[in-house]
């Protein structure tokens, strides 16, 4: 019995009762597995570093889609997403994104984007300034991440790359991701994190270990980038996340001119630890005026 299989397979009713559906548009090089549904003003979700855009979205989907156009992409290599182009930078993440708005027709959108999601999200109202309408940056410290903020976080878990971390390969590493996510991570046996490792990452472990090596080239380029979001952002952070520090996310809104709200006792997915509050927050941003 694959667990990990039956998860996903719950993951996606849970999509299909909130009014969500399944496309893969071809774009150029690209192919995007896209989820859609609900009804109102546009919004964007993109998810950062794990198994897909269902996985790190699902707790949203109910209250989101009661009011909002939800358009939820897999990015490239992460769940049904692909492409021939062997490009792994942030860039074409970023290009990949405005062909998906390009071709479901949407000129302007709110965009919420997760940990690397974020510099996603970043980059295109950075770039794109008029496809975005209001900017959530989730976990994500945009241009601000440094070379000593890098060296920091593999010194805290002992790793030597991002990779190391972030696409798991032993039962401890899926553990210790776990825990990075949320203050009260879930036991998983050891059979079941090797079926998560076997059926979520092993499918995608070059194209985003080439990601991972690219980041810190990604990030450069957004610091030196004089084209900051115009949009109105807000930043969402969990306020014992090990991943980016508090502090980074001080650092952003000062430097953003941001709102900023840290939620108490939620480490690196605070939409995941504390859904209906994250859901709740949000939303009335991206509802309010001014």
């Amino acid at each position: 019995m694959n667990v990990v299989a039956l998860r996903e397979r719950s993951l996606r009713a849970k999509a299909r009762r909130a009014g969500m559906h399944e496309t893969n548009p071809r774009l150029g090089r690209d192919r995007l597995h896209v989820w859609r549904g609900g009804a109102g003003a546009p919004v964007l979700l993109l998810h950062g570093f794990g198994a897909s855009a269902i996985w790190q979205w699902h707790p949203q989907l109910a209250a989101f889609t009661r009011s909002r156009d939800v358009v939820m992409p897999d990015l490239l290599w992460f769940g049904g997403s692909t492409s021939s182009d062997r490009d792994a930078s942030l860039d074409h993440q970023t290009r990949a994104v405005v062909a998906l708005l390009d071709e479901i027709g949407l000129a302007q959108v709110d965009v919420v984007g997760l940990s690397y999601g974020g510099l996603v999200a970043y980059d295109l109202a950075g770039r794109h300034p008029n496809r975005v309408r209001r900017l959530v940056l989730v976990s994500s410290p945009a241009h601000t991440w440094t070379e000593a903020d890098r060296n920091g976080l593999l010194a805290r878990f002992g790793v030597g790359s991002l990779a190391d971390l972030f696409i798991p390969d032993s039962p401890w590493a899926i553990r210790t991701l776990l825990a990075i996510a949320t203050t009260r991570p879930p036991w998983l046996p050891a059979w079941a994190a090797r079926q998560a490792i076997a059926t979520l990452y092993d499918p995608h472990r070059a194209a985003q270990t080439a990601a991972l090596e690219q980041l810190p080239h990604d990030t450069t380029r957004l610091a030196r980038d004089v084209h900051r979001p115009c949009a109105p952002t807000l930043l969402v952070w969990g306020s014992e996340d090990p991943v980016f520090p508090l502090a980074i996310a001080h650092r952003l809104r000062r430097d953003l001119g941001a709102q900023l709200v840290a939620f108490d006792r939620a480490r690196h997915l605070p939409n995941a630890e504390l859904p209906k509050r994250f859901s709740e927050v949000v939303l009335r941003f991206l509802d309010s005026h001014g």
